[in-house]
């Protein structure tokens, strides 16, 4: 279950603004899978940031659970990704969100989606 992560220890929630997958489609890691908005990231972006998330996972995104635009908590399930594309049609996604959350939310990569932003070396 991919959830929605926690940006900085202050944020309660954001929105998802954009998917960048498709139920059924292959990710592996690195896919970026959506792009969020975020308030107050830090004292230079006191204002909306958004911010490019990947997943640390590989397999078939089974469902996409929050629609574009939507404001969620930190830890709301967003999308269930199966490891195994087989168990895509057999899977329970009400049994697969029963599952606790394990407090893996902060560990998703994310990245400020500013093309002119410098980048190491420059």
């Amino acid at each position: 279950v991919f959830r929605m992560p926690q940006f900085v220890p202050s944020s309660q929630s954001a929105k998802l603004s954009r998917w960048l997958v498709k139920a059924g489609e292959e990710v592996t890691t690195g896919t970026l899978l959506c792009e969020t908005e975020v308030v107050g990231l830090s004292e230079d972006h006191p204002g909306a940031t958004t911010l490019e998330v990947e997943t640390h996972e590989s397999g078939t995104v089974m469902t996409l659970l929050v629609s574009e635009g939507e404001i969620v908590d930190v830890g709301t399930p967003l999308a269930v990704v199966c490891e195994n594309s087989a168990d895509v049609d057999t899977l329970d996604v009400h049994k697969v969100l029963l599952l606790p959350d394990d407090g893996a939310g902060f560990a998703w990569q994310a990245y400020l989606k500013n093309k002119g932003a410098p980048s190491c070396g420059s």
